[in-house]
């Protein structure tokens, strides 16, 4: 089972939450460039814009960049906590929050620009995902998200765009045929991302590979993941002949992730392979995941007391309230006549 780990991260875990795969760790480690977004009315919509720090190269490196997983140093900043990108995203109400969120926690997807509309979108379908096949599927939505989910066949997302009209007059038919082509592929594997995190089986030649690795740490190292946590030939390194072999070299699995949509997708996959169980509360005014330890769970927990809950008191009481306001319907009573 998962669990909640402090927040002093060091090497090994570069996450909030101890999550355990077959008896190895399992840990997502996503670093982040440094961007500010900026946001623009489009309508009743709004567009937000990366503007990516001095040294960070030209837009169409960074965009390059970040979609090949081949970030440069100057372009990096710190190791950020998949779980708390998620918690983060599920709050954000407006599009204020949401460009605010962006700045906070990099790139949103491999490109540099995304509306609010798309990012909403986002929020409900990753919402529908955490939850169980099985209750998920009894709404429409839901059921058109997990069929979306299979990478094949996107029947959730109507707006998937990235080009404005102004964008594709300024590339040529060509260039602008390639990058639909691109595009699509791009989505297909974002859409799946949570269940086979990068790879489509049955797509040859489509998507990467399944991201988990086997990697390496020492627990004596202490080593934060914010100063680069365990490098990758540290055990190379440490196993050179003559070096003092003082030291027990643990393993983990590490999947590695590229930006905010792969962070919260691939955490969604841990949870799915350590077990870990999510469902809506059933008091519609709180209508929040949470995590159960019940199969007969309907409501979310009180969040100081086992085995009680807010949200139950208050449906409990609603349906009350309902059933007192009621008119009673009155009773016709039928008098006998002889005959």
């Amino acid at each position: 089972m998962a669990k909640l780990r402090n927040s002093n991260l060091n090497c090994e875990g570069f996450q909030s939450v101890d999550c355990k795969m077959s008896g190895l760790p399992l840990r997502i480690v996503y670093r982040s460039p440094r961007c500010e977004y900026i946001s623009r009315a489009i309508g009743t919509d709004y567009r937000f814009e990366a503007q990516f720090s001095k040294g960070s190269g030209s837009m169409a490196n960074m965009c390059a960049a970040v979609t090949s997983g081949t970030l440069s140093p100057e372009m990096l900043s710190r190791y950020l906590d998949p779980y708390t990108i998620r918690q983060k995203f599920e709050r954000v109400k407006d599009h204020e929050e949401a460009r605010l969120f962006l700045c906070e926690n990099g790139p949103f997807w491999p490109n540099w620009a995304v509306l609010y509309s798309q990012f909403e979108k986002w929020q409900e379908f990753f919402s529908w995902l955490r939850q169980e096949p099985e209750d998920a599927t009894k709404t429409q939505e839901g059921k058109k998200a997990w069929l979306t989910a299979s990478g094949y066949d996107n029947q959730f997302f109507t707006n998937e765009t990235w080009l404005l009209p102004e964008e594709s007059r300024e590339i040529s038919p060509k260039r602008i045929w390639e990058i639909e082509g691109e595009i699509v592929q791009e989505l297909r594997l974002l859409r799946s991302f949570a269940h086979c995190l990068g790879g489509l089986p049955g797509l040859r030649g489509i998507g990467n590979p399944n991201r988990i690795t086997l990697a390496w740490y020492d627990p004596k190292d202490g080593l934060d993941p914010a100063d680069g946590g365990a490098p990758e030939d540290w055990l190379a390194r440490r196993l050179k002949p003559g070096r003092k072999r003082g030291f027990r070299p643990m393993a983990y699995l590490r999947i590695e992730v590229q930006n905010v949509l792969e962070a919260i997708a691939a955490t969604i996959y841990a949870d799915r392979a350590v077990g870990l169980k999510y469902r809506k509360c059933a008091h519609r005014p709180c209508n929040r995941l949470f995590l159960v330890t019940n199969p007969k769970q309907k409501f979310c927990p009180h969040p100081k007391i086992p085995g009680e809950s807010l949200c139950k008191k208050a449906h409990m009481a609603e349906i009350k309230r309902d059933n007192t306001s009621k008119p009673r319907t009155p009773r016709i009573l039928i008098e006998s006549r002889p005959r």
